[in-house]
């Protein structure tokens, strides 16, 4: 016969089981809305983007190292010329000195074209001295060159599609500047510019950067297949001080859409970035932004793209894509604080909730995520002590990250859900969650009025979890059904937005923000309402 204990253990183990589940399930959806495309998935035909032949063009670029000034960097000239001029387009060099260093940018435009708006499309060919550059920029230089095989005989449009090659990238973004140095006429005729760079060599394309008031650019941008951008990583990049050849265009006056390639940090300027550790899918994820783009470019109004305004934007699951206003950010904000103070302010009078628990409560959720990310910070110090790798600032990178990062984020999931089972018990599921939304609606408010690209990420858990709260606070007991119906919410809306976020924020800045990654990841956990009906009904089991 099963003893108590053991059949107790069983119990909440049963327990567990399901938010876990339930978190794992949400959290896989929201990655997956940020997955780049299949590779087959653009090959529909001669005139579709094919990533094969992108490959093969990143083959011949990337053969060899290509600095400027190098016997391989006028082979890839020579050859991406070739390759743009079977294209009927009209391929041009444009040869400047920048003190000792020669530089070549390549323009490619349609030679019959009456338009006056350009669509310019841009990468670098230029690669470091110590890594061919598969990722950094064949890559981006063979997208464009498959968007010009495919568009390059098309018959003129409203707007005309052109092709900028610049060199000198690496050494400071030398080709930009002459390109706009030199061409202030046809600058004029730019309207929008999409800038294609890498750090990486896997994972998706994201788009990071646009000009201000950007709007309308990011509801063009929801049109693409898989498209992934968030507000939040355009508000962090503004704020750092990297540089693309998109830096220039902006300081032009310029607007656009910038993409990059972020995970694969340990192949960055090395001699593993070949072609042959390239993954297609960033060629297809490229390509998926090139033909939507450039089809929708060349026949709309390019002033119908201009905004007075920027956007909150973000994925949701793969193909939905969430854009709206800034200017909503702190009307959604205080309602999203009015719908939390009414649902407290009622379950207090049915003193289902009581005010010095929900401190309790706030307390807790401060403090959990806060020993998780001290736990993290520790292992982070131990690993640096114990394993060698490249270090750039707060960016660390070894063989073994990856593995760390899953494993804490595995362990988060573990533990910080037993924990709060635990303190359930004591404190009821309504007090918690009305707690860990007390910090959730503040920051809401915040991020509404200080960081509006930010306050996506607490809005919309703070909406889920209130109306959960309200779910868990109506009456003593609360029915199984209700009590999953609180769990699925809370999961859903923490999981779905950051899940990716904390993905994307890893790759970008490495594993040398751990404690921020695990701090994160266990405030979202924490979010999560357990249900508690089930744990009722387990101990009058017992």
């Amino acid at each position: 016969m099963i003893q108590k204990p053991t059949r107790r253990l069983f119990t909440d183990l049963a327990i567990l089981s399901a938010p876990i589940l339930t978190m794992v399930v949400f959290a896989a959806i929201g990655i997956n809305a940020i997955s780049p495309p299949s590779p087959r998935s653009l090959v529909q035909g001669g005139s579709a983007f094919s990533v094969d032949r992108a490959l093969q063009d990143v083959q011949q670029i990337a053969r060899e190292p290509h600095p400027v000034g190098s016997k391989a960097h006028g082979a890839a000239l020579a050859y991406i010329l070739d390759q743009l001029r079977g294209c009927a387009l009209d391929a041009q060099i444009q040869t400047d000195v920048n003190e000792t260093v020669a530089l070549t940018n390549v323009l490619a435009l349609p030679g019959k074209s009456a338009s006056t708006n350009i669509v310019l499309l841009v990468a670098h060919y230029d690669s470091v001295a110590t890594g061919p550059g598969a990722g950094d920029d064949a890559a981006g230089v063979a997208a464009l060159l498959e968007t010009a095989r495919v568009i390059g005989d098309q018959s003129p449009n409203r707007n005309q599609i052109g092709f900028l090659i610049t060199d000198g990238e690496e050494a400071g973004l030398l080709g930009a500047q002459i390109f706009v140095r030199d061409n202030s006429e046809l600058l004029k005729k730019v309207r929008l510019v999409l800038n294609f760079d890498s750090r990486g060599n896997r994972g998706p394309a994201i788009m990071f950067e646009t000009g201000p008031r950007n709007l309308a650019l990011m509801r063009l941008f929801r049109l693409c297949p898989c498209p992934v951008a968030t507000s939040f990583a355009q508000d962090v990049y503004r704020r750092m001080p990297n540089d693309t050849d998109m830096t220039v265009f902006m300081g032009a006056g310029k607007t656009g859409y910038n993409f990059a390639v972020i995970e694969g940090l340990e192949v960055y300027h090395t001699s593993s970035d070949t072609w042959q550790n390239m993954n297609p899918r960033v060629l297809a994820h490229y390509g998926s932004y090139l033909t939507t783009l450039t089809r929708e470019l060349t026949r709309r109004d390019l002033e119908s793209l201009k905004s007075t305004q920027d956007a909150v934007c973000f994925p949701v699951i793969r193909g939905i894509f969430v854009v709206y206003p800034e200017s909503w950010a702190l009307p959604f904000a205080i309602g999203a604080f009015a719908l939390y103070a009414g649902v407290v302010a009622l379950g207090a009078a049915r003193r289902r909730i009581r005010i010095v628990r929900i401190l309790l409560g706030t307390v807790i959720a401060t403090a959990i995520p806060a020993l998780g990310a001290l736990a993290a910070e520790l292992l982070l110090r131990f690993l640096e002590y114990t394993f060698s790798g490249p270090r750039w600032g707060q960016y660390f990178v070894f063989r073994h990250s990856d593995a760390i990062m899953i494993a804490s984020v595995a362990l988060a999931v573990a533990i910080v859900p037993a924990l709060k089972c635990l303190l359930t018990r004591k404190l009821g599921a309504a007090e918690l969650l009305a707690g860990a939304l007390f910090i959730w609606i503040s920051l809401a408010l915040a991020t509404a009025f200080w960081l509006r690209g930010f306050s996506y990420l607490f809005l919309w858990p703070s909406v889920f979890g209130t109306t959960a709260l309200w779910i868990v606070s109506r009456r003593e007991s609360v029915s199984i059904t209700a009590s999953i119906f609180a769990m699925v919410g809370t999961a859903a809306a923490a999981c779905v937005l950051f899940a990716p976020t904390i993905l994307l924020s890893y790759y970008a800045l490495t594993i040398g923000l751990l404690a921020a990654w695990i701090g994160l990841t266990s405030y979202a956990i924490w979010l999560v309402c357990l249900p508690q009906r089930m744990d009722v009904a387990a101990n009058e089991a017992i």
